[in-house]
């Protein structure tokens, strides 16, 4: 029996699945980080030599500057598409899955829950640690035109807020929408989308919109892979114009507490919530099972990518927890693509420091709006490095904050936090596979024992489906 990892009998075709092409990233992953540590030493040093010569707002200055700026476009230009596509596919790839709506429905439904507590864990650690240390930069030196819409945020009522973000979930024009980067509306269109598609032909064969949407992806995927791969060149740009310009000896310990916030914050979820979850709803002894995936966590650390760890991640939970194998297929291989809570969490702290630079005063509505928007986007992110980078623009926008220079001092330490919230992606992905390998043996025993349908009949036919 073929293991596609992808929970069906059908080749891989899915973004995150075990195909020989995952294997590459560990080697890759070390070039990138060279290169961009090579590339944020450059711009600081440049942009400090500058500062120290007077050069902060010339032309020069400018020019340097501007491969920075034309990389910073490029990734606001991908964020609609890579949201759509990728939302899009996941719906289509939940609905193909054996062992159908019941065990669809709980993972969905636990990975909201999970990413949802991790965007709400991350607003308090950010303010808690952030809040009183980061102070906003000067009027002069940073754009804050666009804080007008965080004024507008700010002065609504919670009542407001809540009605505001319910009638928002329906989009009014899906053109307008996107174009006012209003996403909240078109992430939920392209859910709807995902789930009503006629996704075969009349001869069994993928149908052609799904064959768009896979081709379209793949370019998307390329393009976030093209951009991460230039991303020394554009980061060591952002760098340098934040050092031409900033105030480094504030700005240097704020990004200080933003990896202080970020570690805490994962930590908190990877070694508090996950223990409590594995303990209540699988019972499971959480030493244990996070003792036997810790060859997953190594990896993901190497690798800063939940697909290219999959592989380790499947057999671990497999052979070392005992977890059925159509489950682990099942769970792992969609956490891939939409449990991010790691990412929930760092798009969060991410989104709290470039805030407080830009003076925005954080209220219960901005909350509200980061952790909706932080939980909706990190299931449209793609499970390679840094690719979360691309949807934090989309946060900022939402809630009002420039997307300007000081963007480079997010990208200069991502590569770090990049790490640690992948370990955090694959543990969640782990525990969920043992919260819903529990849930689902202790159902069909009862119906099966009830004289239902299900029971050792349903557990092979999913058996043999995987």
């Amino acid at each position: 029996m073929a293991t596609t990892h992808c929970g069906t009998s059908a080749p891989c075709e899915q973004e995150g699945c075990s195909t020989p092409t995952s294997a590459p990233m560990v080697g890759g992953g070390a070039r990138y980080v060279g290169g961009l540590l090579l590339a944020v030493a450059a711009g600081l040093g440049l942009g400090l030599l500058f500062a120290h010569l007077g050069l902060g707002s010339s032309e020069w200055t400018k020019f340097v500057a501007l491969p920075g700026q034309l990389w910073l476009k490029a990734l606001k230009c991908i964020v609609l598409p890579m949201i759509v596509f990728s939302m899009v596919g996941a719906m289509v790839m939940l609905r193909s899955l054996p062992c159908a709506r019941y065990i669809g429905a709980m993972v969905m439904a636990l990975y909201i829950f999970t990413t949802v507590i991790a965007a709400v864990e991350s607003c308090v650690v950010a303010s808690s640690i952030m809040g009183p240390y980061v102070r906003a930069l000067p009027q002069d030196t940073v754009d804050t035109a666009q804080g007008v819409a965080a004024d507008l945020v700010h002065q609504r009522t919670l009542s407001e807020t809540i009605f505001d973000t319910i009638e928002n979930l329906v989009p009014k024009n899906f053109v307008d929408d996107a174009a006012r980067a209003n996403l909240l509306p078109v992430i939920v269109a392209s859910i709807v989308f995902g789930l009503l598609v006629v996704d075969k032909q009349p001869d069994g064969s993928k149908s052609l919109t799904l064959q768009l949407v896979d081709e379209v992806n793949q370019v998307v995927i390329g393009v976030v892979t093209f951009l991460m791969t230039v991303a020394p060149f554009g980061v060591g740009a952002l760098v340098f114009r934040s050092a031409a310009s900033l105030n480094l000896a504030d700005v240097g310990a704020s990004v200080g507490y933003l990896i202080l916030a970020c570690v805490f914050a994962l930590a908190i979820h990877a070694v508090v919530f996950y223990p409590i979850l594995l303990l209540t709803f699988a019972q499971r002894n959480p030493i244990r099972y996070m003792f036997n995936i810790m060859p997953a966590m190594m990896t993901a650390v190497g690798t800063s990518s939940s697909a290219a760890t999959l592989p380790i991640t499947v057999s671990c939970v497999s052979n070392k927890n005992g977890i059925a194998p159509y489950i682990a297929d099942f769970v792992l291989s969609l956490g891939a693509t939409v449990n991010m809570d790691g990412t929930t969490g760092y798009l969060v702290c991410a989104t709290y420091f470039l805030g407080k630079l830009h003076g925005v005063e954080f209220t219960l509505s901005t909350y509200l709006t980061m952790t909706l928007l932080a939980t909706l986007c990190s299931i449209g992110t793609a499970p390679i490095p840094s690719a979360s980078l691309v949807l934090l623009a989309t946060i900022l926008t939402a809630v009002g904050i420039p997307l300007d220079e000081t963007f480079g001092l997010v990208t200069a330490v991502d590569w770090i936090v990049d790490r640690l919230r992948t370990v955090v992606n694959v543990t969640g992905d782990a525990t969920a596979a043992a919260i819903v390998d529990r849930q689902a043996r202790r159902r069909c025993t009862d119906f099966g024992a009830s004289g239902s349908a299900c029971g050792d009949a349903a557990a092979d036919e999913c058996h043999s489906a995987a």
